[in-house]
This record gives structure tokens, sequence and C-alpha cells, in this order.
């Protein structure tokens, strides 16, 4: 069994983004505190975090010579055209193109507020949204009685529970007006296997297939002309990164994600999540080290012979204590841990051509760009 934290009774919670199976039941809309900031890296760049009390989450908008290219359009139409307010006034010109880094409601639910423009996503996107819409009202049928039910004993005080209660009911039942009023999804009218290379009025946009982490259709966007890349959910600063080996197969294969993104520091200022603060190599390497301690503590416990509950006592790793819902993180990974870190190596060859990393896996783990990174002409 592999294992997914639960974070619905943590203070926390608003941290914690898109590793719980039904990740997106922590937002809030308009009066229950939102807000948008923005933030200029250089004069190309703009960054807007859509914040809450609890939750952040944040696209972008890389200004060229021949249009904008838009990366990720928030979880709601409204706040889709909040943020393209923001673009206006960061630039006049259209949104030629638009990249989702990956299907999950908080990063495509948007797209239909950019009708002219080219939405690009991995082949696995459109299929996962329609998916993702349909969980996402499961999830309102199963939880509001549910969470109606918690903050009714807490109505008394405006306490930090009851808000982080209430912001879930209120994104739920956006969701099912959303439905009521007869949403429809917009999908990527162009999809990509691998990376590809897209160049705009001077600008060129690297899109990188770095393998399943975070779901089955993620991408990374890389500026070399910004020296950042937009790296959709792979980690958020503030938490452990999550070991979904049902994604990435033997941990190694994220170990490597991250080796192939701290190598590019040299080139790289700006390391874009798509939840909370921008960050730089060092935060990266941080979160990879964790990972290489945790690979290297599991295999000696097995080694050892130890047991999975022995094991889930003696590998501590104190040192990280300080990352929001530690327990919680590191117990899943561990279990997850155990069960794949001893899967035999992965071939190296990839379908489309040779790896980025070594001993690449397209289907699992480390896909990466397809070789020579084809050009997106349009």
């Amino acid at each position: 069994m592999r294992l997914t934290p639960n974070f619905m009774g943590d203070r926390k919670v608003g941290r914690i983004l898109a590793l719980a199976v039904w990740h997106m039941v922590g937002l809030a809309f308009g009066a229950n505190g939102q807000e948008f900031m923005t933030r200029r890296i250089g004069d190309a760049v703009l960054i807007i975090t859509a914040r809450f009390s609890w939750w952040e989450v944040n696209m972008a908008a890389l200004a060229t010579g021949e249009g904008l290219v838009v990366v990720d359009t928030l979880y709601h139409p409204a706040a889709a055209r909040q943020a393209l307010k923001l673009i206006k006034a960061f630039s006049g010109q259209p949104v030629r193109y638009v990249i989702n880094t990956h299907h999950h409601a908080d990063h495509t639910f948007g797209n239909g507020e950019f009708p002219k423009a080219l939405i690009i996503g991995h082949s696995h996107c459109p299929a996962g949204m329609e998916s993702e819409m349909t969980r996402q009202l499961e999830s309102c049928r199963r939880l509001i009685p549910d969470l109606e039910g918690q903050l009714r004993p807490l109505t008394s005080g405006n306490t930090a529970q009851a808000e982080v209660l209430r912001g879930r009911l209120s994104y739920l039942k956006g969701i099912e007006r959303l439905a009521a009023e007869g949403f429809r999804l917009t999908l990527p009218s162009l999809t990509l296997e691998c990376g590809a290379q897209l160049d705009v009025g001077g600008k060129k946009i690297i899109i990188m297939n770095l393998g399943s982490f975070h779901s089955d259709s993620d991408l990374m966007v890389y500026i070399p002309g910004s020296r950042l890349i937009l790296m959709g959910d792979l980690y958020h600063r503030h938490n452990l990164p999550f070991i979904n080996t049902a994604l990435v197969g033997d941990p190694d294969n994220l170990i490597a994600v991250y080796d192939r993104l701290i190598s590019l520091g040299s080139q790289v200022d700006h390391y874009i999540p798509g939840h909370g603060p921008v960050a730089d190599a060092a935060f990266l390497t941080r979160h990879r080290d964790y990972l290489k301690k945790l690979v290297e503590s599991v295999k000696k416990a097995k080694e050892d012979g130890l047991s999975l509950d022995q094991g889930k006592t003696i590998i501590a790793l104190n040192e990280y204590r300080d990352f929001d819902n530690f327990e919680q993180i590191h117990a899943a990974n561990i279990e997850n841990c155990w069960e794949s870190v001893c899967l035999a190596p992965r071939g190296a060859q990839v379908q489309g051509g040779k790896s980025d990393v070594s001993a690449a896996d397209c289907s699992r783990g480390r896909g990466m760009e397809c070789a020579g990174r084809p050009a997106l002409r349009h």
C-alpha cells in the first residue's frame, strides 16, 4: 500500500499543496481573504500569486516581442479574470500561448479565459482535466456535509481551524456552482509527449518533461533569458518533498529530477513553484538532500533486516523537522520508499530519443525531454 498523507486536521494545512488525493479543497474565494500579488522578474516576467490566509497559487506571464506567454491559469474563471487585469496592466500585448504545467484544477480551470491563445499541455493533460472535474464534484458530495458538521461547533469563535473549514466549504460550493452554471473545461489544443522549444518574439521558452512526480502530466517551463524555471508542483518551499512512488517508481528517479534542476543553478536564479515563494538552488538542494538521506537510511535499515515499523522508529532525520507537517509527510515517505527503494534500475533508453538524465524511464519517473527538443512554430 502506498500512503498519501491526510492534512485535514492540521493547522498548517494551507501550506500542504497538492499532496492529498483531493488536493484542491483548501481554497477560499473573495470574501474569505483572497488577495492577488505580483512580482516582476526583470522587465519581461510577471509572477501573479493568488493568496489566501493559508494557501497560495502562482501563475506567470512572459512578455515577448510578439505577444504574451502565460503559464498556468489558476483554479477558477473568476480568479483568472482578476489575473488578466493584472496582466493587462503589466503589458498591453495579447496572450498568444498558455502552458499548463499539469492537469490539476488549480492550474487549469481558468483556461477558458484565454480564448484566443494556443493552450499547450502534456498529452495526458486533457484526460486528466476531465477526471479532475469528476473528482472535484465527488469531493463536493462527500465532504461538504462533513465539513459543515466540523464547523458547526466552532461558529462561536473565529478560530484558525474555523477559518480553514470555511475556506474549504467556500471552494467546494464554488465548484458546485460552476457545475450548475454549465462550466465547461477548456482543454489544451496542442499536447506534448516530451519536451519542446517555443520561440516567440525573440524569447526562447523551453518546455521540459522531467517525468511524472506530482501527476502523470507534469511539465516545467525554463526561460533562459530570464534565468528562471516555472516548476509546477514538484515542490513547495515550506514542505518536505513527497515521494509518490505510484508515479516516480524508484525514489532515485525523483532525486535525479532535483539533480537535473540543481545542475542548472549557474543559469537559473529563480525557481518558481506552483505554490509558495520563489526559491533558489539552495532550497532545492535541501529538499534533494532530504530525499538522499531518506533513501540511504531506508536501504540500510532493510539491509540490517529491520521491519518497516522499526525503520519508522529509527529513521528520524530530525534536522528537517522545521518543515511544515513533517510528521505526516515523513512517515508516508518512509513507507512509500520502503516498498520501492529496491526496485531494479530502469533501462537507459526513452521513447523518442536519448534522455537528459541517465537511466531514464519515460513512463514512470524520469521521462525527460526528447532529444533535440522539437521547436513549436505557430
